[in-house]
């Protein structure tokens, strides 16, 4: 991977120069040694061509929260332990930090408040001073199905593009908040 990194930012600096380059993991397959690793597989000077570390942040999902649990203290959470057990000790701590991927499903057991809960507290966790998060990005616009699977509804938007209300509070927070990131 750190020789994928080197061609993307050499190419980048010739071609493209206002194109960043990055790369990225999940809490999913959070490993605190990931990125040491990546840094010192091929060249030292790899964390020079990085322009951001990316996180597939996806709380609530695949071990959803208890009931009564704040989801912005489990975002904040969730960003702060990032940085600070994988990113720090490869000498990290202060590249910015995009959230390539976030999402929360809709289906018969997660309800469309739920998801809107849970982009409203990973948005504003990422809004915190100290964050470091400098992008976002949801990981669906459409729902892939109707069929009430966990992978079918991680849209702002049904698979006939019915609006959620996430849709309204996504598009709420662009409005407010499109400077900050």
């Amino acid at each position: 991977m750190a020789s994928a990194i080197l061609v993307a930012k050499n190419s980048a600096r010739r071609s493209c120069p206002d194109v960043l380059v990055g790369t990225n993991t999940t809490q999913l397959i959070a490993d605190p040694h990931f990125y040491r690793r990546l840094l010192d597989s091929v060249r030292p000077d790899v964390a020079g061509h990085l322009d951001y570390v990316g996180l597939d942040a996806f709380p609530d999902v695949f071990a959803p929260l208890s009931p009564g649990t704040d989801p912005a203290a489990v975002c904040t959470w969730l960003l702060s332990s990032h940085r600070t057990d994988s990113l720090t000790p490869a000498g990290l701590g202060d590249m910015p930090l995009h959230l390539t991927e976030h999402g929360c499903p809709t289906g018969p057991s997660r309800d469309v408040e739920r998801q809107s809960a849970m982009l409203d507290a990973m948005f504003v966790s990422a809004l915190q001073p100290g964050s470091g998060v400098t992008s976002y990005m949801h990981f669906s616009l459409r729902d892939a199905s109707d069929d009430g699977s966990l992978f079918g509804g991680f849209g702002l938007m049904t698979s006939d593009y019915s609006p959620k209300p996430a849709f309204h509070r996504y598009r709420q927070l662009i409005d407010e908040h499109a400077t900050s990131f």
